[in-house]
C-alpha cells in the first residue's frame, strides 16, 4: 500500500522536513511516567514543539524566502462550499494544523507544506479527521502544493491502521490528492506515498 517517495529535485521543503524529523531525538516519541504510574505517555505537543525547533535550527540553511514556519496555526473562516466528497464532512469553521510553511496568514501565495500529526497508540477518529483536513488544505482556498501526514510510529503500524480503519473512499481520496506520510522504518524516517488501495 505504502511506497517510499523519492523526493524530487526542486522539493526542498520535504529534504528540510526529513532533516529536522532525523534531528528529533527518540526520547520525544515516548516518555515514561517516572514512578508515578507505570507505562508511558506519546504527548504530540511535545513532539511537534521539538519538530518545530529541528526545523528553525535549519531554516536558513534551506533558503525559505518570504516564508514562515509556523505550528498550532489557526485557519478560519473556512467555511465555502466545496464540492469534493473527500472533505465534505469534516468541521471547518477554525482548523490548526500542527506545522505550516507559507507566506503567512494574509496570503493564499506560497502556500508551500502544511503538516498534521498522530503519534503511535493515537484515537483512529482523530487520525482519520488529520488525514481529512490534509485533503482539505489542497483542494480548499488555502491551495496549500504539499499535505504530509507524519505519524511518529512504523510504517508496519500506519499501514496496518490505514488498511483497517480507512474506508476505501478516504485512500482513494488521499491518493488522488497525493497526500504524502512520513513515518520510522527501523530506525530512519522515510517518505511514502499511496500507491495501491
Amino acid at each position: 500500500m505504502l511506497e517510499i517517495y523519492n523526493i524530487k529535485e526542486g522539493e526542498k521543503h520535504f529534504n528540510y522536513l526529513m532533516k529536522g524529523l532525523s534531528g528529533v531525538d527518540n526520547s520525544f516519541l515516548e516518555v515514561a511516567y517516572n514512578n508515578v504510574r507505570t507505562g508511558i505517555q506519546r504527548p504530540e505537543s511535545t513532539f511537534v514543539a521539538e519538530l518545530y525547533h529541528q526545523l528553525r535550527v535549519f531554516q536558513n540553511e534551506y533558503c525559505f524566502e518570504n516564508l514562515q514556519l509556523q505550528i498550532d496555526l489557526s485557519k478560519m473562516n473556512l467555511n465555502e462550499r466545496i464540492e469534493n466528497t473527500c472533505v465534505n464532512d469534516i468541521e471547518r469553521r477554525s482548523l490548526k494544523p500542527d506545522i505550516v510553511l507559507h507566506r503567512g496568514q494574509d496570503s493564499t501565495a506560497n502556500q508551500l507544506m502544511i503538516c498534521e500529526v498522530k503519534m503511535k497508540g493515537c484515537s483512529y477518529t482523530s487520525l482519520i479527521n488529520d488525514l481529512k483536513k490534509l485533503i482539505f488544505y489542497k483542494v480548499s482556498r488555502l491551495q496549500f502544493l504539499s499535505s504530509v501526514f507524519i505519524f511518529a510510529g512504523s510504517r508496519q503500524d500506519l499501514e496496518e491502521i490505514l488498511v483497517t480503519e480507512c474506508s476505501h473512499h478516504l485512500l482513494r481520496c488521499l491518493k488522488t490528492h497525493d497526500i504524502l506520510f512520513v513515518a520510522k522504518n527501523l530506525k530512519k524516517w522515510e517518505m511514502y506515498k499511496i500507491t495501491t488501495i
